[in-house]
């Protein structure tokens, strides 16, 4: 059993690299806008809350 002499080429490091270097501002923008339309912003406490009461006259079966 042996084991390599030579590390493993950085090649594909640098190919991540110039891709990364290939975003431009406008991706970058419609990206943004794309995450702002998933944020959920919860409601205030007392909307949260809203229709919550239990009656107590309300009989359960």
């Amino acid at each position: 059993m042996s084991s390599q002499a030579a590390p493993p080429t950085p090649k594909p490091l640098r190919i991540a690299d110039s891709d990364l270097m290939r975003v431009t501002l406008a991706q970058l923008r419609a990206w943004e806008a794309e995450a702002a339309q998933g944020v959920v912003v919860p409601k205030a406490d007392e909307e949260a809350w809203e229709d919550t009461e239990i009656d107590m006259r309300r009989t359960a079966l």
